[in-house]
């Protein structure tokens, strides 16, 4: 693979979209802040490293304390605030023991599920980090420099790359060493989703499909792990469904905005998709047909299924989202609400439950696999992992 190397408009890219959010600090306030070096570019940050960093405030980044916890009335809530940026991605190992964070501050920070510990803080991207894919030794990355990272998940070394290939939106692992990446496109690059392999260490580029061949940009992609067929969600509603040759097998269009989130259930057999549209819809993966359509009042972001007994048992999701940032700052609509998590079942209007805590939008959210609770991660900045007692 290349060398690493900044494309042409990219930083200035990721400063427009560093700009239409708030920093944490501006959402929350600087209390319980301590100083932090502000080049880590390609480096490894243990969480012990930050007990011995001090400095001048003005050359130095500032960042909040790891962790605090608070009780809650369904059990308690460790709030993690590593990132000084929003964040954009969530993403759990197979076995729910570690848990991934991006952010729009270029990082990647790993976490010990449940108690909050922090392992690992990863600096190699030169802008937000958009999505994460961890496959048992092996973390993916993609983000808004157009680059797609591997690095190994023990010891936060990365290992390949690769260059220039438009504004990476999301990655996934899928069977064999293969990976999937969505991409919007930059420049006169096309928005793309591209098939990879990782072998003996070196990446190399498989089939991809690009615009103008594309329903519409896509925005994420998820691919189960025991078959040769992923799922995208696009700009323009749509939900696909591809081989691992890049060629559509079934395209739908339940949406009339964006797809902003997709997520697959625990046992890869369902996707659940959320949108701008207010709505969060769950398919089967093997033929897209909606088994279920969730609807709120507010835009969503994201979605996620708690894990389900049998085919019978209603499904139960958690959603998330909320008022666009930029609308926040320049309406007079109240946000009361509009930022908890709404948990609904199958066949009810009401939600069953419902989670405050983010003082923005909320853009991501898994369930843990054992139902012992979920993690969501908001435009404050903040990742609140809430464990059910």
């Amino acid at each position: 693979p290349a060398g690493a190397r900044q494309p042409q408009g990219a930083s200035e890219f990721d400063d427009a979209i560093a700009r239409m959010s708030k920093s944490r600090q501006d959402w929350v306030g600087g209390d319980g802040t301590r100083a932090l070096p502000a080049d880590q570019s390609h480096k490894v940050r243990k969480d012990d490293e930050y007990k011995s960093a001090a400095g001048d405030p003005s050359d130095r980044r500032v960042e909040a304390l790891p962790m605090r916890e608070e009780k809650t009335s369904s059990g308690s809530c460790r709030i993690l605030t590593a990132h000084d940026r929003p964040i954009t991605c969530l993403h759990l190992s197979a076995d729910g023991k570690t848990l991934y964070t991006c952010s729009k501050d270029g990082e990647v920070c790993s976490w010990v599920v449940p108690d909050g510990t922090r392992l690992k803080t990863l600096s190699g991207h030169k802008g937000a980090v958009w999505s994460c894919s961890a496959l048992g030794e092996f973390l993916a990355t993609v983000g808004a420099d157009q680059r797609l990272l591997i690095w190994e998940s023990e010891t936060g070394k990365q290992i390949a790359e690769a260059v220039d290939l438009g504004i990476l939106k999301s990655v996934c692992w899928g069977p064999d060493g293969k990976l999937a990446t969505s991409s919007s496109g930059f420049a006169s690059t096309p928005a793309a989703l591209s098939v990879w392999r990782l072998e003996d260490g070196k990446l190399t580029a498989g089939p991809s499909v690009c615009a103008p061949a594309l329903p519409s940009k896509p925005l994420q992609v998820r691919w189960p792990r025991k078959s040769e067929k992923f799922v995208s969600g696009h700009e323009g509603g749509e939900i696909c469904l591809w081989n691992s040759s890049c060629e559509l097998l079934k395209k739908v269009q339940p949406h009339t905005a964006r797809v902003i989130g997709i997520q697959l259930s625990i046992d890869s057999e369902m996707v659940v998709s959320a949108s701008l549209d207010m709505t969060a819809r769950v398919f089967k993966i093997s033929d897209l047909k909606e088994r279920a359509c969730f609807t709120v009042d507010r835009p969503l972001n994201d979605a996620a299924m708690f894990p389900v007994d049998n085919d019978r048992a209603p499904i139960e999701v958690l959603c998330a989202g909320g008022q666009d940032a930029r609308d926040v700052a320049i309406s007079n609509v109240s946000t009361k609400g509009q930022f908890d998590i709404v948990v609904l079942e199958e066949g009810t209007k009401e939600p069953l439950l419902t989670f405050g805590g983010h003082f923005g939008p909320v853009h991501a959210v898994v369930a843990l696999p054992d139902q012992s609770g979920f993690v969501t991660g908001g435009e404050d900045g903040t990742v609140r992992l809430n464990i059910f007692s």
